[in-house]
C-alpha cells in the first residue's frame, strides 16, 4: 500500500518536504518524480504535481511492472517495486 511510511521514504529519497502525504493537486514529490520520469523514460509528462494515470503509467514503465495506469489496492506491483527501491535508498 502507498501509505504514509512509503510516502515519507519516497519524499526523503527525492529530497522533497517530508510529511507522508501526497497532495492531490500540487505535490512537490510528484513534481520531482515527473521530472525524473521525463529524464529517464522520456514520457513528456507535464510537471503539474498530480499523480494521474499518465504519471502512473510512466512510473510503472520506469519500475518495469505491468502498465495499467492505476495503483491497485490493497496490493500493487508498482508499490512493491517502489518499496524495494526505497529500501535501497534510491528511486
Amino acid at each position: 500500500e502507498l501509505g504514509p511510511l512509503t510516502i515519507k521514504a519516497w519524499q526523503r529519497v527525492m529530497k522533497t518536504p517530508v510529511d507522508g502525504v501526497i497532495d492531490k493537486t500540487k505535490s512537490d514529490l510528484i513534481k520531482a518524480v515527473q521530472r525524473k520520469l521525463n529524464a529517464t523514460v522520456g514520457h513528456g509528462l507535464d510537471r503539474d504535481g498530480e499523480l494521474g494515470p499518465e504519471t502512473i503509467k510512466a512510473l510503472q514503465r520506469y519500475l518495469r511492472v505491468p502498465i495499467t495506469g492505476i495503483i491497485a489496492k490493497p496490493k500493487s506491483d508498482v508499490v512493491k517495486q517502489l518499496q524495494r527501491r526505497l529500501n535501497e535508498g534510491r528511486f
